[in-house]
């Protein structure tokens, strides 16, 4: 009698307790191989959505990655293309200087004019250069903004950005229309009250015409002998 006692209820028992595919939970008793099947099929499922949003995002690092050395490469060259500009710019205002300083020795007002007209040319380009250079940096700021510090790339467009607001200044420190600023005013030439102070010719013909006719008549000098 015992042992069919003990035999129905390890049946009842059975019966009684949940089934699962877990093999961690379910023991030897509570194995369900179906339930199994599932959990192996979930699993699968979350792990290949796993790796492809690993994919994802080791894809869209890539891409940044690639991005960001594209920007940096963009913004170094236009740095060395500014720097060699602002040295010729230096050049050229050194040369202004020059073409004032010697149309003003001249009193060369048409010369002083085309190089004023040269020089609000020049002085409205490089305005524009820097607008651009500064809406420029501002897209630098906002990119680093959104980069982490811990970027492997972050140092190497924080320093790219330095360089560029580095050359912004210093183009639009450039003092273009200050070459023009020594232009002379509108000032009778120099030379004119000297030649004021030089006598005239025929002032002089007066003058000695007029000593000649002081010399006595001889008949004059004559009917005064005989008087």
């Amino acid at each position: 009698m015992l042992r069919p006692l003990l035999n129905a209820l390890l049946v009842f028992s059975l019966c009684s307790c949940a089934t699962t595919g877990d093999p961690s939970q379910g023991g030897l008793f509570g194995w369900s191989q179906s339930k199994a099947d599932v959990r192996i099929e979930s699993r699968s499922c979350e792990l290949f959505a796993l790796e492809q949003k690993q994919v994802l995002m080791k894809s869209q690092t890539t891409e940044l990655e690639r991005e960001l050395e594209a920007c940096i490469r963009e913004a170094a060259s236009e740095n060395a293309a500014t720097r060699r500009w602002i040295e010729t710019l230096n050049h050229k205002l050194a040369d202004y200087k020059k073409r004032v300083a010697t149309a003003r020795a001249l009193n060369d007002r048409k010369e002083l004019a085309k190089i004023d007209r040269e020089l609000k040319a020049l002085d409205k380009q490089v305005a524009g250069e820097v607008k651009d250079y500064k809406e420029n940096v501002a897209l630098q700021r906002q990119l680093i903004a959104k980069l982490p510090t811990s970027h492997n790339m972050f140092a190497r467009v924080n320093r790219t950005l330095n360089q560029s607001v580095e050359c912004h200044d210093l183009l639009a420190a450039a003092d273009i229309l200050g070459a023009s600023r020594s232009m002379p005013s509108d000032q009778p030439p120099p030379q004119a009250a000297d030649r004021q102070d030089v006598p005239d010719p025929d002032a002089l013909k007066k003058g000695g015409l007029n000593k000649l006719q002081e010399v006595p008549d001889p008949d004059a000098l004559k009917r005064g002998r005989q008087l």
